[in-house]
């Protein structure tokens, strides 16, 4: 089912991000631009159970108990993705446009290149701002994408 997505295709991560992108480019100072870029694509391929599927030699495999309970979150993951691609693109779209608008919103105005640099995360994780990032639709839509720490 992988193969004949449109994701599994090596282009599909840029494809994914190319809205946001078109949204967001024209804001953005030129210094920005290439960093922008390269965190837009690195966040959009950490989405693993979207854009990969392991490859696994099943004549020789033999998986220890870890890698077979890990293989199985993986492809209930994957099978939740191919049946429900369009919302997760959406949401996958939704929570990056959301992140990179907040973290844009913060931006002072740039006059020129600068030596000094101004962080928009806390020592906590957390966005730094007023503006909310995460919506509950988020987190109640991630499972089986996300692990959650108790922390």
């Amino acid at each position: 089912m992988h193969l004949a997505s449109p994701c599994a295709d090596e282009e599909a991560p840029i494809d994914a991000s190319a809205p946001i992108y078109r949204d967001i480019v024209d804001r953005l100072p030129e210094p920005l631009l290439n960093p922008f870029c390269n965190a837009l694509s690195a966040l959009t391929r950490m989405e693993t159970t979207i854009f990969d599927f392991p490859e696994i030699k099943w004549d020789i495999a033999q998986l220890s108990l870890k890698e077979q309970v890990d293989l199985e979150r993986f492809l209930t993951s994957k099978r939740h993705f191919l049946t429900n691609q369009e919302r997760v693109i959406d949401f996958l779209q939704g929570g990056l446009s959301r992140l990179f608008e907040a973290t844009f919103k913060e931006l002072p105005e740039l006059s020129g290149p600068s030596p000094f640099t101004i962080p928009f995360i806390g020592s906590s994780g957390v966005l730094v701002g007023k503006n909310r990032v995460w919506k509950l639709d988020y987190i109640n839509n991630s499972r089986g994408f996300m692990e959650f720490s108790g922390a």
